[in-house]
This record gives C-alpha cells, structure tokens and sequence, in this order.
C-alpha cells in the first residue's frame, strides 16, 4: 500500500502549498471561523512589483508572560472565555476575587491587548483568543 502523501505526486508546488498552508491554518484556528478567518487576513500581502496579492504564513502571538501568570489573573480569563462577554460584576462573583481586582486585571488585560470591550462588557481579543485557550488548556483551567 502506497501512503497517501506519495499517492499524488502529480501535484504542482503551489497547489501542495496552498494545502499546507490551509492545514497549519485549520490546526492554529482549531475549526473556530473567527479565529481563522483573522489569521488568513493576517496572511495576505501585496506583492510590491505586480500589486498581486501573495500569502505568506502567519505569525502565530506568543507571550511567556501568560504562561506564568498568576491563578487568579488566569481564572478572569477562563471566566471571560466560558462566557463569551462578561462584566466587571459577573467576572467579579465568577472568580471570587474583589470588584477592584478584577478591574485591575482586566486592565492589565486591556494593556496588553488580550481582551476587548463591548460597551461595559470584556471580551477576548480574536488576535489572542487560540493562545489563551491553549495556556488555559495547559494550565488544565479550560477543557478543550
């Protein structure tokens, strides 16, 4: 039995290309659109001799800083990811952490870029979204 890789050798390079990249951009996103569709943006460059439009693989955001956070910066997270968008109130009564601790995190957040606000509500970012996810997963705070 031939393996299936070495069954289509009649493929062109920027054909296999084009599945590649879509493979790395389906396994990043993890099947989430909006995830997807941001970091496809993210891909697409303008070719400076023709003005074509070429696609170049995306940088996938890194951040040490999360991976050493504290729990309960973590817990905000995890509350803001399990509700989608959330308050200063709910994430407050979610974490069991103060009214003022969870303000102060959720502008070191802000800061950072990690969430965004709908209207009094955080949210997060769809830059940052598959990175804390995985953090959290590895944390074991979030089941994928």
């Amino acid at each position: 039995m031939v393996p299936k890789q070495w069954d289509h050798e009649n493929i062109s390079e920027e054909e296999r290309a084009r599945k590649g990249f879509y493979r790395i951009l389906w396994h990043y996103a993890d099947g989430n659109p909006t995830v997807s569709l941001r970091f496809f943006r993210l891909s697409l460059r303008r070719n400076k001799n023709d003005e074509s439009v070429v696609v170049r693989l995306f940088r996938a955001p890194e951040s040490q800083e999360l991976e050493s956070m504290p729990k309960p910066m973590l817990a905000v997270l995890r509350s803001i990811v399990q509700l989608e968008v959330a308050s200063q109130e709910e994430l407050s009564e979610c974490t069991q952490l103060s009214h003022a601790e969870v303000l102060g995190t959720l502008r070191y957040f802000q800061s950072r870029g990690y969430i965004e606000w709908n209207e009094d509500k955080a949210k997060i970012s769809d830059h940052w979204f598959r990175h804390i996810t995985n953090v959290l997963h590895r944390q074991h705070l979030l089941v994928k």
